[in-house]
């Protein structure tokens, strides 16, 4: 693949969510849906087949020792399945979830963001389950 399948599909998703500027995310910006943000980093000289997706879950709570158990757990159901993996940003302290897209023949701007929403969704349940 290369730099026209990313862009078709960034252009796609921009469509579907109904932001005028895709331009905006394939010059590094985020995307705001819901209460995340999410960033799109593609890199065709590293991989041009595979897509970066970055969201930010925001602020960790309070109780760190708990909080930090409970995401290792869920990150090694995560890697188990290949789903991604959770972490803390190094200069936000924020919680992210990152997974991998990958951009083929059945990529879309629809079935990123369905993979965005199930992936966050599935996230927020193992969460839910562990606590």
């Amino acid at each position: 693949m290369n730099t026209s399948e990313y862009k078709r599909v960034v252009q796609e998703l921009c469509k579907v969510v109904g932001f005028d500027s895709p331009k905006t995310l394939l010059d590094g910006g985020r995307l705001r849906i819901d209460d995340y943000l999410v960033a799109l980093i593609y890199d065709e000289s590293f991989d041009p087949d595979l897509l970066q997706v970055y969201i930010d879950m925001g602020p960790l709570p309070d109780n760190r020792a708990d909080v930090y158990k409970t995401f290792l757990m869920i990150n090694f159901k995560l890697n188990a399945s290949q789903r991604g993996s959770l972490g803390v940003h190094p200069q936000t302290g924020h919680l992210f979830y990152s997974f991998r897209y990958r951009l083929d023949q059945q990529a879309s701007g629809q079935a990123l963001l369905d993979s965005l929403i199930r992936f966050v969704g599935d996230v927020g349940l193992e969460t839910l389950a562990t606590v």
